[in-house]
């Protein structure tokens, strides 16, 4: 479901009651989608060329703490850094819950959006 604006987005992401309906929050297919990404990239030979990779919409963050733990000395040379954006204040700090160490990965969660000219800012 696309959100468009932030009254809905506070509305529905942020609600109090949005962690509390929302189960998995590790998110159990995040090994498989870490894993389909990177050999996506290997298969486009990217895995060299990349400095970052930006997660949008990364809920809890599961899939981009995989892709930086199993793959990330291999992207950009082992020197990428790895972004996930959020709308939802909820999930950014279940990310930061689950993944106290993320930093040390080049991990980073925050609560943006992407606007319509495709620039990321905070919320």
């Amino acid at each position: 479901m696309a959100i468009f604006d932030n009254e809905r987005a506070t509305n529905l992401y942020n609600a109090d009651d949005y962690e509390s309906n929302t189960s998995n929050w590790e998110d159990s297919a995040s090994v498989f989608r870490a894993k389909a990404f990177y050999e996506a990239m290997t298969k486009a030979r990217l895995t060299d060329q990349v400095s970052s990779v930006l997660d949008v919409g990364c809920g809890s963050g599961g899939v981009l703490m995989k892709l930086s733990e199993d793959h990330g000395k291999k992207i950009g040379n082992g020197l990428a850094k790895f972004d996930g954006i959020d709308l939802s204040t909820n999930a950014i700090k279940i990310a930061n819950r689950l993944y106290p160490k993320a930093a040390e990965h080049n991990v980073s969660f925050s609560v943006e959006l992407i606007d319509k000219k495709r620039c990321w800012r905070k919320i």
